[in-house]
């Protein structure tokens, strides 16, 4: 199996995953680490870790993952917790919601951008009771005096 390169800024990755030109997959689609898809995805996808979608490589549907790399096209809602990348032959067309959003010249994106921050995984409202409490105990920095 060859795999071609999604892009020559890319460092060789070891994938964990890989969905190749010609087959189609439809449906939730769950994984781990690093996925690359150069064939053609309908539904969800989830993951805590990096999706590449090579150039071939076709979604539609929602795709939460941690960050995105996109040399193929994708339609619909993508969540990333830390960034997305869409490179030169990238073509996206929906929602984003990311922190960090890269769009090298030549790539299509079509659609509303959503740039904060996105809350951390897992932040119950247990722990963010505790959090409250301690940003209320804490001094508060601009009612302490200093002397010099």
């Amino acid at each position: 199996m060859r795999l071609k390169r999604l892009a020559s800024s890319d460092t060789i990755k070891d994938f964990k995953g890989y969905l190749a030109e010609g087959t189609e997959f439809s449906g939730d689609l769950k994984f781990s680490d690093l996925l690359r898809i150069d064939g053609t995805i309908t539904g969800t996808i989830f993951s805590d870790g990096e999706l590449m979608v090579g150039q071939t490589g076709k979604i539609q549907g929602k795709i939460e993952v941690s960050s995105i790399l996109i040399s193929g096209s994708i339609e619909g809602t993508i969540i990333a917790r830390q960034k997305v990348h869409i490179h030169s032959t990238g073509k996206f067309h929906g929602e984003l919601y990311t922190p960090t959003l890269i769009v090298e010249e030549g790539a299509l994106f079509d659609g509303k951008c959503n740039m904060s921050r996105p809350e951390p995984a897992g932040l119950t409202e247990v722990s963010k009771g505790i959090e409250k409490y301690k940003t209320a105990a804490a001094p508060n920095e601009s009612s302490q005096t200093v002397n010099k």
